[in-house]
Protein backbone atom coordinates (compact mmCIF):
# COMPACT_ATOMS: atom_id res chain seq x y z
CA UNK A 1 0.00 0.00 0.00
CA UNK A 2 2.71 2.36 0.99
CA UNK A 3 4.11 1.79 -2.50
CA UNK A 4 1.68 1.79 -4.69
CA UNK A 5 0.96 5.13 -2.94
CA UNK A 6 4.51 6.54 -3.31
CA UNK A 7 5.51 5.63 -6.49
CA UNK A 8 2.15 5.16 -8.34
CA UNK A 9 2.66 3.89 -11.73
CA UNK A 10 6.32 4.43 -11.93
CA UNK A 11 6.40 0.11 -12.81
CA UNK A 12 10.80 0.61 -13.02
CA UNK A 13 10.75 2.27 -9.90
CA UNK A 14 8.59 0.46 -8.23
CA UNK A 15 10.59 -3.25 -9.63
CA UNK A 16 13.71 -1.65 -8.32
CA UNK A 17 12.26 -0.73 -5.43
CA UNK A 18 10.97 -4.32 -4.67
CA UNK A 19 14.32 -5.76 -5.70
CA UNK A 20 16.20 -4.01 -3.33
CA UNK A 21 13.67 -5.15 -0.49
CA UNK A 22 13.79 -8.66 -1.37
CA UNK A 23 17.65 -8.09 -1.19
CA UNK A 24 17.32 -6.17 1.77
CA UNK A 25 19.65 -3.83 0.64
CA UNK A 26 18.41 -0.43 3.42
CA UNK A 27 20.99 1.66 1.43
CA UNK A 28 19.78 1.28 -2.29
CA UNK A 29 15.44 1.36 -0.82
CA UNK A 30 16.60 4.81 0.77
CA UNK A 31 18.16 5.93 -2.45
CA UNK A 32 15.36 5.06 -5.04
CA UNK A 33 12.30 6.61 -2.40
CA UNK A 34 15.13 9.88 -1.59
CA UNK A 35 15.59 10.42 -5.20
CA UNK A 36 11.64 10.04 -6.25
CA UNK A 37 11.20 12.19 -3.48
CA UNK A 38 13.62 15.14 -4.70
CA UNK A 39 12.29 14.35 -8.62
CA UNK A 40 8.48 14.68 -7.49
CA UNK A 41 9.57 17.65 -4.65
CA UNK A 42 6.97 16.88 -2.43
CA UNK A 43 6.83 17.57 1.04
CA UNK A 44 4.37 18.01 3.70
CA UNK A 45 2.72 15.85 6.79
CA UNK A 46 0.95 13.50 4.57
CA UNK A 47 3.66 13.08 1.41
CA UNK A 48 3.45 9.24 0.48
CA UNK A 49 7.09 8.91 -0.12
CA UNK A 50 8.12 9.84 3.10
CA UNK A 51 5.50 7.59 5.00
CA UNK A 52 6.61 5.18 2.44
CA UNK A 53 10.38 5.53 3.73
CA UNK A 54 9.40 5.59 7.21
CA UNK A 55 7.39 2.71 6.85
CA UNK A 56 10.08 0.28 5.20
CA UNK A 57 12.85 1.74 7.50
CA UNK A 58 10.48 1.23 10.63
CA UNK A 59 9.37 -2.35 10.09
CA UNK A 60 12.55 -3.55 8.63
CA UNK A 61 13.14 -6.14 11.34
CA UNK A 62 10.05 -7.82 9.86
CA UNK A 63 10.52 -7.07 6.44
CA UNK A 64 14.15 -9.67 7.08
CA UNK A 65 12.67 -11.85 9.02
CA UNK A 66 9.70 -12.98 6.25
CA UNK A 67 12.45 -12.99 3.69
CA UNK A 68 14.78 -15.08 5.48
CA UNK A 69 11.95 -17.28 7.14
CA UNK A 70 9.58 -17.40 4.14
CA UNK A 71 10.32 -21.57 3.70
CA UNK A 72 9.05 -21.97 7.81
CA UNK A 73 5.81 -19.00 7.48
CA UNK A 74 2.78 -20.87 6.85
CA UNK A 75 -0.11 -18.64 5.68
CA UNK A 76 -3.47 -18.81 8.67
CA UNK A 77 -6.68 -17.14 8.97
CA UNK A 78 -7.51 -18.35 12.04
CA UNK A 79 -6.63 -15.22 14.41
CA UNK A 80 -8.85 -13.11 12.15
CA UNK A 81 -11.58 -15.66 11.88
CA UNK A 82 -11.69 -16.01 15.84
CA UNK A 83 -12.05 -12.60 16.10
CA UNK A 84 -14.55 -12.36 13.73
CA UNK A 85 -16.81 -14.62 15.60
CA UNK A 86 -16.03 -13.27 19.24
CA UNK A 87 -16.85 -9.78 17.52
CA UNK A 88 -20.22 -11.47 16.24
CA UNK A 89 -21.45 -13.19 19.48
CA UNK A 90 -20.34 -10.34 21.76
CA UNK A 91 -22.59 -7.73 19.93
CA UNK A 92 -25.16 -6.03 21.74
CA UNK A 93 -28.03 -8.09 20.33
CA UNK A 94 -28.72 -11.29 18.95
CA UNK A 95 -29.08 -11.54 15.35
CA UNK A 96 -32.32 -13.61 15.91
CA UNK A 97 -34.83 -15.65 18.33
CA UNK A 98 -34.65 -19.30 18.64
CA UNK A 99 -38.10 -20.45 18.18
CA UNK A 100 -38.53 -21.81 21.34
CA UNK A 101 -37.83 -18.67 23.16
CA UNK A 102 -40.75 -16.92 20.72
CA UNK A 103 -43.08 -19.96 21.98
CA UNK A 104 -42.29 -19.34 25.50
CA UNK A 105 -42.65 -15.53 25.22
CA UNK A 106 -46.20 -15.93 23.85
CA UNK A 107 -47.38 -18.08 26.53
CA UNK A 108 -45.94 -15.79 29.28
CA UNK A 109 -48.36 -12.78 27.32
Amino acid sequence: MYITAALKNDKKSKRDLWRAILKKDREKVNEILIQKHEELKTDGPNDPINKCLIYINNNRDGICAHKDYQDEITGCSAESHVSHILSERLSRGPKHFPIIFIMVESLIT
